[in-house]
């Protein structure tokens, strides 16, 4: 991954996608635009925050940590205390 004016780029894989297609991503709002979807999304199997929690949990029990799994559920949570409190 490269880093270009606040704007995280990568390329897909060449066998998946064509190679020449950037996706381009604000790391600063990624992660909010993220939890606010997370937060607010409900499927079938429940709400996409019962989802998010679920798998860090399950990651957990297999030793595994993602710092950025986290941070998305601390920002998911923060919104739902927002919209809570309202």
């Amino acid at each position: 991954m490269g880093v270009h004016q606040n704007s995280a780029w990568c390329r897909s894989s060449p066998d998946v996608l064509d190679k020449h297609k950037t996706i381009w991503a604000d790391e600063a709002t990624a992660g909010e635009q993220t939890a606010l979807l997370i937060a607010h999304a409900c499927g079938e199997g429940g709400s996409c925050a019962e989802y998010l929690r679920n798998t860090i949990i399950d990651l957990q029990t297999e030793e595994i940590q993602d710092r950025n799994l986290w941070r998305l559920q601390a920002l998911v949570a923060s919104e739902i205390s927002r919209v809570h409190s309202a």
